[in-house]
């Protein structure tokens, strides 16, 4: 599988070697150093580059992955969709709650 150059590439070959690095399952997931240093990328870039390139293989090639403390792996069955999707929710949530404690925050301090 060729790997692919020290930036980002988003395209089917980079997706095909993301996607073959993964391991099935929570238990299986695959740390992000271990995937910027396995895919070639360069030591200045940061896990961002995984994390852009996981968006887009799910984005616009349809692969369920998810992650977790451990790293990310690809989703093997419906009870780790549904942990996935409900710990997504939560974040959201919490950075809505964050957006209104910080506005609420400004206001108070600056009538």
């Amino acid at each position: 599988m060729p790997i692919p150059n020290n930036h980002a590439e988003m395209d089917e070959a980079s997706v095909a070697c993301l996607v073959s690095l993964l391991g099935v399952g929570r238990k299986n997931a695959t740390a992000s150093y271990t995937l910027q240093s396995e895919m070639g990328f360069a030591a200045q870039q940061t896990s961002e580059s995984v994390r852009a390139l996981v968006e887009y293989a799910i984005k616009e090639h349809n692969w369920a992955i998810g992650s977790c403390s451990k790293g990310y792996f690809l989703i093997a069955n419906e009870e780790e969709l549904d942990e996935v999707i409900k710990s997504l929710a939560d974040r959201a949530a919490g950075i809505n709650a964050r957006a209104a404690a910080i506005e609420n925050a400004w206001y108070t301090r600056n009538p």
